[in-house]
Formats: C-alpha cells, structure tokens, sequence
C-alpha cells in the first residue's frame, strides 16, 4: 500500500501588503488600513476591537488539489505588543499615600510610560517616577540579599520597596491592576513593602483562529471558558529557556519583543471536501475571555471594570480580536502598523490526500 501524497501550504500574514507593478511591497500608510480580500483596503476604525484580521484570496484559490486532511504543523509569532500599557492593558497606574519622616501624608499618582519591563525594570521605573515627584530619592529598592536598618536579610525570591528616612511609611491603594501584578499589599501602612510572587504578563495566551479553515469540521474545539469559536492554534506565552532579571525574577515571554518557533509533533488535524479549493481566508488573533473584569465590547454597557479597579479601564476588551491601534509604538510613532515589528505570524500546514 503506497503511503499517502502530501503538499504544503504555507500562510505569512506579511502576504497581506500590496504588491505593486514591480514586483515590490507597498506599505499601507496608515494603522487603520489593512489589506483583504486579495488587495482590497478595507478600514478598520482604531480603538475598536477588529484591529488586527489578516485576509488571503481574491479571484484565483490559494491551493488547490485533491486532499481530505489539513494539519497545522508548524506556528512562527513575532511579538512586540507591550506588557505595560494604561490604553491597552490599564496596568500602567499606582496610587501611594506616603509620610516622608512623619510628615503629612501625600498622595502620588504614579503613570509609567507604555513599554516592556520586566519586574526590576518595572520597580526601578516606579521608583524614579515616585523620587522624581516628591523631589528626593526617597524611596528605593532592596534586592534578595540586601540588609534592611542593616540588621535583616532580605530571603531570596522577593525584594522591598523601601523609605529610607526613619519615621518614614507608605501605603500602596488598592484598585491597581499594576499593584497586583507586583503582589504590594495594599493599604498597609510600612516602611517596606514585600514583593514576592510578581507576574507583569497582562494575557496567558492568544488564540489563532481562521473559521474557513475550522468551518468544514463536524468535531468542534472545546474549553473550560465557554467560548464557542473554533481556533487553529492557541499560544501559550512561556518562555522558552530560563533567565531572571537583576533582582532574581524570572523574565516571562512578553517582558520583551521576541520571534519564537513552535512545532507541533501532534497536529490538530482538519477535515477536508476535496471538491473545496482553499480561497478566501481571514485570520483573527483573539486575547482571552476573561483576561480582565467585566463584559460585553465596550465599558460604557459593561462598567465592571470599576467595581475592581480605580484605574482607567483599558480599551482592548475580553474575548476580542488584538487591537494593534492601541500598541504604543504605533500610535506614538508615523500610524504605520507595517515600520516596526509589532506583530506577525507564519503558519505550515500540511495537506495530505488521506
């Protein structure tokens, strides 16, 4: 018995640009403006939650030929969406209420610029934001190992964020999705607060999710979310090798932008009409459905975010396709989605006549 023919079919969503007379990409001018269709610019307005959807095809099918399965065997991501952002995220804000050697007590609204930290760039950053506030540099950081009043030892696994002048205690507010990611207690009045345990990922994973491809399939993908969209692939973000930042806590995959390959030695598995050329495709990147509280595609008919948060709610909403209009390094930057390595993907399937 011969075994079974097998093709390739490869997807990059860089194919989306145009292709001029010449040979060449053009690069769409502007962030909202997004290729589909096999070269049709369709808008899609910023801050709304379909900012990224990747469309192939037009007039002629993608692949063609008599094949019954589809696997995907292989996804490369490329990853420059900020961990830390008030617009995207709402995790960029703290509140401390502090006394500076018994003094009044103050309060300090503390907004870190959008960007990638991981948690010792985030407390050094915090820590220069609240210094340069209150006019000294008051407040510091004691690493795993460091002395506090030159007696205690910090244990290894956390650090202090501290006041050095005696009398001096501060208290981080509660309602901080930022506070919590760096596990501060709040409204504990101290001259050290403890980090211990500190997560700076807003998201655990995105999924992949392409319905022309999921649609023709009689068995449909499941979770313990009770989201009903079938998906190609979801990315866990786990880093791929163990490093610790300077005060011994581990960089996760979204402190930093990265390009990371992940082969799937037991593929999902699509079943396929072999009257059915491969045509029109649109890709979606969809976040979690319950990475953040409250409901619904806006804030104004949902309002749950401020049950739990004092901060202002972010605009990129549970469930809903990556809005890249809300990535820092395009709106702040030429509108461009195309000029810096914001997001991106490729994707190896593999077709086979049984």
């Amino acid at each position: 018995m011969r075994p079974a023919y097998t093709a390739e079919f490869l997807v990059n969503s860089a194919d989306r640009l145009n292709v001029n007379s010449v040979g060449t990409f053009d690069l769409d001018s502007s962030a909202t403006q997004f290729t589909l269709g096999g070269g049709v610019a369709t808008s899609q307005g910023a801050k709304t939650s379909n900012g990224y959807a990747v469309a192939y095809g037009g007039a002629s099918s993608l692949f063609n030929g008599v094949f019954n399965r589809l696997a995907l065997t292989e996804v490369d991501m490329q990853w420059g969406v900020e961990n830390v952002s008030s617009t995207l995220w709402g995790n960029a804000e703290i509140n401390i209420v502090a006394s500076i050697g018994g003094g009044a007590f103050n309060t300090y609204d503390i907004v870190l610029p959008a960007g990638f930290y991981n948690v010792a760039e985030c407390l050094q950053q915090i820590v220069f934001e609240l210094n340069s506030t209150i006019g000294s540099s008051e407040f510091y950081i004691i690493p795993p190992g460091g002395y506090i009043n030159g007696s205690s030892l910090v244990g290894s696994g956390q650090c202090l964020l501290g006041m050095k002048s005696a009398g001096s205690v501060f208290a981080v507010l509660g309602g901080s999705p930022l506070a919590q990611q760096l596990s501060l207690p709040s409204n504990l009045y101290s001259q050290f607060a403890s980090i211990i345990r500190p997560n700076l990922c807003p998201i655990n994973y995105v999924d992949f999710v392409c319905r022309q491809l999921t649609d023709n399939m009689s068995l449909k993908d499941g979770n313990t979310a009770n989201q009903s969209t079938p998906i190609l692939s979801r990315w866990y973000f786990a880093p791929d090798s163990d490093q610790y930042d300077a005060y011994g806590f581990k960089i996760l995959q979204q402190y930093a932008p990265f390009t990371s390959r992940r082969a799937f030695p037991s593929p999902k598995e699509m079943r396929w009409d072999p009257k059915m050329p491969i045509g029109q495709l649109s890709f979606e990147v969809r976040l979690p459905v319950n990475w953040r509280p409250g409901t619904g595609t806006t804030y104004a008919s949902s309002g749950e975010w401020t049950q739990y948060y004092s901060t202002s709610p972010p605009l990129q909403d549970n469930g809903q396709v990556l809005d890249l209009n809300l990535v820092y390094n395009e709106v702040a930057a030429d509108q461009n989605p195309y000029s810096s390595p914001i997001f991106g993907f490729q994707m190896r399937f593999l077709a086979a006549e049984q």
